[in-house]
C-alpha cells in the first residue's frame, strides 16, 4: 500500500500536472457556463423557473394541469387585449371586444389574471416561457402511460407483418423483449419539476475530452518519465520488485483517474444546479422527457449518482488501455500515436456510423458511447447477438470488463518480462540521412530552428500536433448530418444539388420555368375550387395532389427563389454571391458546441505542449550553457529564455492555425450542397 501512496504522490507533486488539472477544471466549468448562456435554455439561466415549478409540485397532476391551462388561457386573453388596443378600425375593435366578453363569461379567473397583467400590476415577462415549459411537461407525463401500455399491443401488431413474423428472427424477439423490459414501469408515477439542470449537465460531453487529456498526462508521469530517466533498470533489478511496482502504478492510476472523474462530473451537476436552480431529486428519472426511454426504475438523484460513478468506472477502463499502450511501446512517438489515434478512431466511429447499419456494433461498443452516461443509461437499445436481442448496456459492461481485465493482465506481464528501455523511432536514422543530403548540413545556428527542433523532435510534440489535427478534422466531419427538419427539406436538397455555386443563365432559365410551373399549379388549384362540374371527391383528390406538391417542392422552390433575389441584391453591390445550402452550412460553421469543442482541444494542446519547450533547457542542463553568455544575470537569462520560447510557440501555433483553417475550408467546400463562397448569403448573415 505504501508503494501506491508514493506513486500517487509522484503524480500529484508534479507542478505541471496540478496546473494542467486546474486549467482543465476551470475550462470545463467555464465552457459549460458559456454554452448555457448561449444555448437553448439561456432564458432559464439565473431565472425563477425553479420556484415557479415548485408551485406545481405540491399539488396533484390534475390540479397542476388545470392551473397551467388557466394560466395559458390568461396569456391567450392577454394577447387579445393587446391586439384590441392596436385595432385599426371600429369593426375590428367590436369583434375583439365580443371575444373578450365571451372569455370573461366562460373563464372569469383567467380573464381576471389577464386583466391584471394587461394593467401591469401582475405581469412577469418570463413567466409565460416557464408556463410553456411546464405545459410541455404535462403533455409528456400524460402521454407516458399510453406509451408504456401500448408497447405490448404495438409488438402484437408489428409481429403480424410478414417481415416481423419469423419467431426465430432478431426483429421478432426484439419487439417482445422491448415490451417486457418496459413492463415494470407501468406503475411509475411521473411528476412535474425543474428538468433543465439534469438535462443540461447530461448533454455536456466536453468533460470527456478534458478527462482523457488528464489521464494521458498521468500516464506520462507514471510510466514514461522513469523510462526517460533510465530508472526502470533499477526497478527491474529484482524479480518481485517488477510486479509490485507495476501493480502500485496501476492502482495509483486508477485511484487518481476515479477521483478526478468524480470531481469533474459532479461539478457539472453542481454548476448546472447553480445556474438553473435546484430540482426534486426524488422524482423518477422518467419524469424528464429526455429520459423517456430509460428502463431503470430509479430516481433523478439516483440516476445522477449512477452517472457520476459510471464515469469513474469508465475512465478506469480508458486508463487501463492507455497504461497498456505506454508499457507495450517503448518509443514515445509510437506511444502517443497509438494513444491519441485510438481515441480519435473511437470518437469518429461513434459519430460517423449510423445506427441502422451492419457496423453499428462499433458505434455502441465504443469508449465514447460508454462515457456518455445519458446515452448509456438513459436510452434503450438492443443488439443482435446470435439473433438474440441483448441490451447494449449489458454488452458494453461485459466487453469493457473483459477489456479491463485483459489490459491489466497484459500490462503486468509486459512490465515484468519486457525490457522498458527507451527506443528511438525506427525510421529516425533514415530521416536524418535524408535531411543531411537535402540541406547539406548537420546542424543549424538559427534560434528559431533550434527551438523548433527541441519543440517538435526532442519532445515529440510533432506527433501530438499531427494526431490532434487529424482528430479535429475527422471529428468535425463525423458530426455533420443533413438536418431533415421539415418535409420539404428533401426537395430543397435536390434543388440545391443543381443550383449550388454561381448564378448562371442556365440556372436563371430553370428558375423561370419552375416559377411558371408553380404559378400554373396555383391557378389550377383556384380553378378546381370554382369548378362546379367536379364532384366533391374529385375536387378533394385533385386539391390534395396539388397541395402536396406545393407543400414539398413548392415550398423548397420558394426558399430557393428567395435566396436568388437576395443574391441579385448582393450582385448589384458588386459582391460575387453564390447559391449555398442554407440547411447544412449553418450547422457546419455556426455550431456553438463544435466551436467550443475545437477551442477546448486547442487549449489542451497548448497547455500540454508549451511546458516541453520552456523546461527542456533545464531538463538537459543546457541552461548552464545559455547562462554562460555575457548577459549572465539570472533575471535577464530567464527573460531571454522565456520570451524566446514564447515567440517560438506563438510562431508555430499561428502557422498551424493557418494550416488547420485551410484544411477546414477545403473540407467544408467538399461537403454536399456547399460551394466555395466567402460571400454566400445565408439567414441574414454575410460571410
Amino acid at each position: 500500500m505504501i508503494l501506491v501512496f508514493y506513486e500517487i504522490k509522484k503524480v500529484l507533486c508534479k507542478k505541471v500536472f496540478i496546473i494542467i488539472l486546474a486549467l482543465c477544471f476551470a475550462l470545463n466549468i467555464g465552457i459549460f457556463c458559456y454554452m448555457q448562456k448561449s444555448g437553448d435554455y439561456s432564458q432559464f439561466v439565473f431565472s425563477d423557473f425553479s420556484s415557479v415549478a415548485e408551485e406545481y409540485t405540491d399539488v396533484t397532476l390534475d390540479e397542476a394541469e388545470a392551473m397551467i391551462e388557466n394560466e395559458n388561457k390568461a396569456y391567450e386573453i392577454l394577447g387579445v387585449m393587446e391586439e384590441a388596443s392596436y385595432a385599426e378600425s371600429t369593426e375590428q375593435m367590436d369583434e375583439l371586444l365580443n371575444i373578450l366578453s365571451e372569455y370573461k363569461e366562460s373563464l372569469p379567473s383567467a380573464y381576471e389574471s389577464a386583466e391584471n397583467m394587461f394593467n401591469g400590476t401582475d405581469y412577469d415577462e418570463n413567466r409565460e416561457s416557464y408556463i410553456f415549459e411546464l405545459s410541455s411537461q404535462v403533455d409528456y407525463i400524460n402521454s407516458y402511460p399510453t406509451f408504456i401500455k401500448e408497447m405490448k399491443n404495438r409488438a402484437d401488431e408489428q409481429s403480424a407483418v410478414s417481415i416481423f413474423s419469423n419467431r426465430d428472427d432478431f426483429s421478432y424477439k426484439n419487439l417482445y423483449k422491448t415490451a417486457e423490459d418496459y413492463e415494470h414501469l407501468s406503475e411509475v408515477r411521473l411528476s412535474l419539476g425543474n428538468d433543465i439542470p439534469v438535462t443540461a449537465a447530461s448533454d455536456y460531453t466536453i468533460t470527456d475530452c478534458f478527462l482523457i487529456a488528464v489521464v494521458l498526462l498521468a500516464c506520462v508521469y507514471l510510466f514514461n518519465q522513469e523510462r526517460e530517466l533510465g530508472l526502470y533498470n533499477l526497478v527491474r533489478s529484482q524479480k518481485h520488485g517488477r510486479l509490485a511496482a507495476i501493480a502500485a502504478k496501476l492502482a495509483a492510476l486508477f485511484i487518481v483517474t476515479a477521483v478526478i472523474a468524480v470531481i469533474f462530473t459532479a461539478s457539472n451537476y453542481a454548476v448546472s444546479s447553480y445556474l438553473y436552480g435546484t430540482t426534486d431529486f426524488g422524482r423518477t428519472i422518467q419524469s424528464i422527457s429526455d429520459f423517456r426511454n430509460c428502463t431503470l426504475n430509479i430516481s433523478v438523484g439516483g440516476f445522477c449518482l449512477l452517472t457520476v460513478l459510471w464515469k469513474a468506472l469508465s475512465m478506469i477502463a480508458v486508463s487501463s488501455i492507455f497504461a497498456l499502450l505506454f508499457i507495450a511501446f517503448s518509443n514515445p512517438s509510437v506511444m502517443y500515436i497509438a494513444g491519441i489515434g485510438l481515441t480519435a478512431v473511437e470518437y469518429i466511429l461513434k459519430n460517423l456510423i449510423s445506427s441502422d447499419t451492419a457496423f453499428s456494433y462499433f458505434k455502441y461498443i465504443n469508449l465514447f458511447y460508454m462515457l456518455d452516461g445519458k446515452s448509456f443509461w438513459g436510452s434503450y437499445l438492443n443488439l443482435s447477438i446470435f439473433s438474440n436481442p441483448v441490451t447494449v448496456c449489458i454488452v458494453d459492461i461485459i466487453v469493457f470488463s473483459a477489456a479491463l481485465a485483459a489490459c491489466v493482465t497484459a500490462t503486468l506481464l509486459l512490465f515484468t518480462f519486457k525490457a522498458q528501455n527507451k527506443q528511438v523511432f525506427f525510421a529516425s536514422k533514415f530521416f536524418e540521412r535524408l535531411r543531411c543530403k537535402t540541406t547539406g548540413t548537420k546542424g543549424s545556428v538559427s534560434i528559431i530552428g533550434g527551438e523548433a527542433y527541441k519543440y517538435f523532435i526532442l519532445n515529440k510534440t510533432a506527433v501530438i500536433f499531427a494526431a490532434v489535427l487529424a482528430f479535429a478534422v475527422f471529428s468535425s466531419l463525423a458530426q455533420q448530418h443533413y438536418p431533415y427538419e421539415v418535409k420539404f427539406d428533401v426537395a430543397y436538397k435536390e434543388y440545391m444539388e443543381f443550383f449550388e455555386g454561381e448564378i448562371t443563365p442556365e440556372k436563371e432559365e430553370y428558375l423561370s420555368k419552375e416559377q411558371e410551373y408553380f404559378d400554373k399549379l396555383n391557378a389550377r388549384l383556384a380553378e378546381i375550387a370554382e369548378d362546379s362540374s367536379l364532384s366533391e371527391n374529385a375536387k378533394n383528390v385533385a386539391e390534395n395532389t396539388i397541395s402536396s406538391i406545393l407543400e414539398t417542392k413548392g415550398e423548397a422552390f420558394s426558399r430557393i427563389y428567395e435566396q436568388y433575389e437576395r443574391l441579385l441584391e448582393l450582385k448589384d453591390s458588386s459582391i460575387d454571391a453564390k447559391f449555398i445550402d442554407e440547411n447544412l452550412y449553418p450547422d457546419f460553421v455556426f455550431n456553438s458546441s463544435e466551436e467550443w469543442s475545437r477551442l477546448a482541444l486547442s487549449i489542451l494542446l497548448l497547455i500540454t505542449t508549451i511546458p516541453f519547450l520552456i523546461t527542456v533547457d533545464y531538463k538537459g542542463e543546457m541552461i548552464n550553457l545559455i547562462r554562460s553568455t555575457k548577459k549572465r544575470k539570472a533575471e535577464i537569462d530567464f527573460l531571454q529564455v522565456f520570451f524566446r520560447s514564447l515567440f517560438t510557440v506563438c510562431y508555430i501555433h499561428i502557422n498551424l492555425r493557418a494550416v488547420s483553417d485551410k484544411l477546414y475550408k477545403y473540407i467544408l467546400n467538399r461537403q454536399p450542397g456547399h460551394t466555395d463562397c466567402m460571400y454566400g448569403y445565408i439567414s441574414g448573415h454575410r460571410r
